[in-house]
């Protein structure tokens, strides 16, 4: 790719003796606004290829396993299959051990086959997960890793905001989104759009001293706790009426932990992993 600067170089060079002192440096700040604007793209294009290298890693070891686990099922049906050929030539046996070795055989087959639901739905959990994260992270990648961190644990991606960014670096236990928080929740609902398999819960902290500016209006609760509700549903409420994200999707939660982050959490849908473990 040929960067954007050369353009800029030849520009001042042959229209220098045509335009104007001001229009000069009007034209040299637009290229050392665009050399900026390159070096971040670039910078954060080699951020996401080096995620997608590791997330194609990942992807690959799991497609190895399942591999192995499916070698292993058609070993087990091999094996019930010849179970039931010796069943059927054993005649000296009575007819009431046969049935017992027959129900013996039967519930071995139905153990393969919860495994296989088993290992069918939580594939299908992972895959969500792994589509979500990465376009999470190439939604995040303009944040700095101080502000914002994501990571996977337990099957659930986990996001740690800073307040700074949602409330701002003062702010003494307000519940006001800034214009930066609403930049970081517009990607986040893009992404919780985009990913319609995923719910997400917000868990609110009060600030590092735990005051409420605003605790007559929650007088029933203790300060930390109205300062963390008020913080959570802000955000989902904008999540809701300003992004469009579907309130069945959005949990608020409150905290009396001091804290100064906001956790979010997004959770994949889990319907076939929670049938297949009722069965058991």
């Amino acid at each position: 790719m040929k960067p954007i600067y050369n353009y800029f170089v030849v520009i001042p060079i042959a229209f220098a003796s045509c335009v104007s002192s001001g229009a000069y440096k009007s034209l040299q700040k637009d290229k050392d606004k665009s050399d900026s604007l390159y070096s971040w793209a670039m910078g954060t294009l080699k951020t996401c290829q080096g995620d997608n290298d590791r997330l194609t890693k990942q992807m690959t070891a799991m497609k190895d396993h399942d591999k192995e686990l499916s070698i292993q099922m058609t070993a087990y049906r091999d094996n019930n299959d010849a179970l039931h050929k010796q069943l059927a030539d054993l005649s000296a046996i009575s007819s009431a051990q046969a049935e017992s070795i027959k129900k013996s055989i039967d519930n071995i087959g139905a153990k393969d086959l919860y495994l296989q639901q088993l290992r069918t739905a939580i594939s299908r959990r992972d895959s969500i997960n792994l589509s979500a994260l990465m376009e999470m992270k190439a939604a995040m990648g303009s944040f700095s890793s101080g502000d914002l961190a994501i990571k996977v644990e337990k099957g659930v991606i986990n996001l740690d905001v800073s307040d700074s960014i949602l409330f701002g670096t003062d702010s003494s236990g307000s519940a006001t989104v800034t214009p930066k928080g609403k930049t970081f929740l517009l990607r986040l609902a893009r992404v919780l759009n985009d990913q319609t398999d995923v719910s997400c819960t917000v868990e609110g902290h009060p600030d590092s001293t735990g005051q409420d500016s605003a605790a007559a209006a929650v007088a029933a609760v203790p300060d930390g706790w109205g300062v963390s509700v008020r913080r959570a549903a802000a955000v989902v409420q904008l999540l809701q009426d300003q992004f469009s994200v579907p309130a069945s999707r959005l949990i608020a939660a409150g905290s009396a932990g001091p804290g100064s982050r906001t956790k979010f959490r997004i959770i994949p849908k889990q319907d076939d992993l929670e049938d297949a473990l009722e069965k058991r």
